[in-house]
């Protein structure tokens, strides 16, 4: 039977060095787009897959375009409705999806 020790978790430190190592590989590869990144990792077998914080990446790039604001605590009502309707457009046209913006009387949001 092995003995295994319970790995730690990282550090503050590790944290700290892990997003200044995204700072340094952001500005490396500044003049590359995205798409020419993912098409590299694809062809390596490298797979990326969506999740809200890529969604979220992505909404903050149509963001920035249309209104000039990097932080979505920075929109307004408007901004959004702007942001929201390019995006929506978007993914509509190229995959055939439409999601309705949440709002409080949405029975998915309880």
């Amino acid at each position: 039977m092995i003995n295994r020790t319970p790995e730690k978790l990282r550090t503050l430190t590790q944290n700290k060095s892990i997003h200044k190592y995204f700072e340094l590989v952001s500005s490396a590869l500044k003049g590359y787009s995205v798409s020419v990144i993912i098409e590299k990792l694809s062809s390596q077998g490298i797979e990326l897959f969506i999740t809200p914080h890529v969604v979220k990446e992505i909404w903050r790039t149509i963001q920035l375009q249309q209104v000039g604001k990097k932080s979505t605590t920075r929109l307004t009502t408007n901004e959004i409705d702007i942001v929201y309707d390019v995006f929506n457009k978007f993914i509509s046209e190229n995959f055939e999806v439409t999601i309705p913006f949440p709002s409080k009387n949405d029975p998915r949001n309880n």
